[in-house]
């Protein structure tokens, strides 16, 4: 079991009133949480709320995973682990000697997934606040779940989030490599304030790299940002999240060679050798593509009228064998 497919969920600080209620109370996570839940979790999944009246031992099952947002961290989590329950989602905010302490709690026994993180987006269930189904083919791993918030809501392939929080005990690299064995997963995307992925593949976006950037990770997280080649702006982030561009090229081998500069690209890769022109394979194929990239080998062999581009409506760039200084 993992954290993105357990067979049963208990929320811990569950609230009975109404999400309204506790918005004007200024207490919403409990009822936040608990409407998320109802709302997005598969029918087969048994969901468990535990309000403060309730105790985690009298469960008649042990959950798989216990989702917890509660002021008493410690004790909870205590019964939590004594129940057998080895997933833990950790909402809370804690200072830095709560969080060690519980670190020791669950040593060998459980993983705690957080804290300081808005949990999961996946296709069995949702903490996040957003009623959005789960669509699409990227997977998210982020340290800030405001980020994964304004990330689902304006990427509509995004399909799983993980906020990670503080990444100390359940880490970045775990997450993404929980994402890497997911079938309906084809792209990870990261953001992070302390780590640099190895793997080229990863869509990754940091804060840029100066004084005040530096103090701000510090102050949100007690982590160092590192100088870092990753996207710096969430926007370019989300246009490259949501781009899907179209390769056509009478050569195969350059296509071999463009999918390699551009590991973390949507793209869909179409050979026209045996059929020839590849500009007119594109101006065919076009539609659902955000922009096009077509590639010519031997492009003065071809009639002038074969190579107007007029009807490739969308942002597009005609690369000729003669000319490849560049495969962007």
């Amino acid at each position: 079991m993992t954290f993105l497919n357990p067979k049963s969920i208990a929320l811990v600080g569950a609230s009975t009133k109404t999400f309204e209620e506790v918005l004007a109370e200024g207490k919403y996570w409990g009822a936040a949480l608990r409407d998320s839940l109802l709302q997005s979790h598969t029918e087969d999944i048994p969901l468990y709320f535990i309000t403060k009246h309730e105790s985690y031992t009298d469960l008649p099952e042990t959950p798989d995973l216990a989702i917890v947002a509660v002021p008493n961290i410690i004790k909870e989590v205590t019964k939590i682990v004594n129940k057998g329950t080895d997933k833990i989602i950790v909402i809370n905010t804690l200072d830095a000697f709560t969080e060690r302490k519980l670190y020791k709690i669950v040593k060998n026994k459980a993983t705690i997934l957080g804290p300081n993180c808005l949990g999961v987006h996946c296709d069995t269930y949702s903490t996040f606040f957003l009623g959005r189904k789960t669509t699409g083919d990227i997977g998210l791993v982020t340290q800030s779940g405001g980020i994964g918030e304004a990330l689902l809501e304006n990427v509509p392939n995004l399909r799983t989030v993980i906020s990670v929080g503080s990444a100390q005990h359940y880490r970045i690299e775990d997450a993404i490599q929980l994402l890497r064995e997911e079938p309906n997963i084809k792209r990870i995307a990261l953001y992070s304030e302390s780590y640099i992925p190895e793997d080229e593949d990863i869509i990754t976006l940091m804060p840029k790299y100066n004084k005040k950037s530096v103090e701000a990770v510090y102050d949100h997280t007690g982590l160092t940002l590192e100088k870092n080649n990753a996207i710096n702006n969430l926007d370019d982030f989300i246009k490259v999240l949501n781009e899907k561009v179209l390769v056509c090229s009478n050569s195969g081998g350059w296509l071999c060679l463009y999918a390699g500069q551009n590991p973390n690209q949507n793209m869909t890769l179409v050979d026209t050798y045996a059929t020839g022109n590849p500009l007119q394979r594109a101006i065919e194929m076009q539609s659902g593509y955000t922009r096009a990239v077509v590639f010519f080998n031997k492009y003065e062999d071809f009639k002038k009228e074969e190579l107007d581009d007029s009807k490739l409506l969308i942002p597009h760039k005609i690369i000729k064998s003669s000319n490849c200084e560049t495969y962007i």
